[in-house]
């Protein structure tokens, strides 16, 4: 049997955790002369706005994880595609064997699909700081071997957290 890819492709629009206070996590550079100023007035900047964490970034990714592992049986790998730096400690479902943690997934995304094992992919461009490249685009796709993979959990935790998406069934 072939695997079927469905697929949530979304952007990230607000802080996820709109009613909870989140602690400023931003910190002065050490910079202590002209050329160090110089220097960090020269990096890129996103465009994008910033609406979460490090913390509620592996809060999110933690959760997908979960939801993915409870509804979806017969997934044998989730492939987390992850920007550094990190800076936070990692929940215990990112802990899980069957978690990958890669800055480029697409390698591993092309042998599970030539191996034939079903996997989900959880791709983001998300924006934890204003140095960070991103634009707030999420992915979260799914390799099965089901006539329709089960993302009703996945795609009703997006929306709440913030993602606006929709689903695409690419069989």
């Amino acid at each position: 049997m072939t695997l079927k890819l469905t697929e949530y492709q979304g952007v990230l629009s607000r802080t996820p955790f709109p009613n909870r206070p989140s602690q400023a996590l931003a910190q002065t550079m050490p910079l202590m002369n002209e050329s160090d100023f110089r220097m960090m007035a020269s990096l890129p900047t996103s465009d994008a706005r910033v609406f979460l964490s490090f913390a509620d970034y592996f809060e999110v990714l933690a959760r997908l994880v979960e939801l993915t592992l409870e509804h979806n049986s017969d997934i044998e790998m989730i492939l987390v595609k992850i920007s550094m730096p990190s800076g936070s400690r990692l929940p215990k479902s990112l802990l899980n064997e069957k978690v990958l943690m890669l800055q480029d997934i697409h390698s591993e995304q092309e042998r599970l699909q030539n191996e034939n094992i079903p996997f989900v992919v959880i791709e983001d461009y998300l924006c934890r700081f204003r140095l960070q490249q991103g634009d707030n685009r999420f992915f979260y796709r799914c390799y099965h071997q089901d006539s329709e993979a089960n993302l009703d959990e996945v795609t009703t935790y997006l929306a709440d957290t913030g993602f606006e998406g929709e689903v695409n069934r690419v069989h």
